[in-house]
């Protein structure tokens, strides 16, 4: 989780905190994921960190045009997610704003390796960071870890 300039991160010592913006684009009936580029999961839900002076919304729409090059239309909010992920030296916490996006500026045949198509059905056996369909629910609010 690398840090840029003006990103909302807090370090201390082997602690650190930042504020992501995520989006759930779906394609028919599959959704589009990152490949995890760390060992504690398989997928990443498309996002990155919000910067001062940005809002989550203007984040997400930033964050796919640089992953992926594509317009997004923010439809709604899906979750807003206190996230923590701890390994034996360092415990990273996270608040996500996670919206549901679309798009038609993607084409399906030219999405970039390291993005993958995924059915519904597969979403609960999937390794997912953070993973909003394990125990999916109704609820705007969700926690994981804690």
């Amino acid at each position: 989780m690398e840090k840029e300039k003006n990103d909302i991160v807090i370090d201390e010592n082997n602690k650190h905190f930042n504020y992501r913006s995520a989006g759930i684009l779906q394609i028919e009936n599959s959704f589009l994921f990152k490949q995890s580029v760390d060992k504690l999961a398989d997928l990443e839900i498309i996002g990155g960190k919000v910067k001062f002076h940005e809002s989550a919304y203007h984040a997400i729409i930033r964050e796919f045009k640089e992953e992926l090059g594509i317009n997004i239309k923010v439809e709604k909010l899906f979750k807003v997610m206190d996230h923590e992920v701890k390994t034996a030296n360092e415990s990273w916490q996270q608040i996500i704003v996670i919206f549901k996006v679309s798009s038609s500026d993607l084409n399906v045949s030219k999405i970039p390796k390291e993005f993958s198509l995924h059915k519904k059905d597969e979403l609960k056996h999937l390794n997912i960071q953070p993973n909003v369909f394990k125990n999916a629910n109704s609820k705007i609010y969700m926690r994981d870890n804690f």
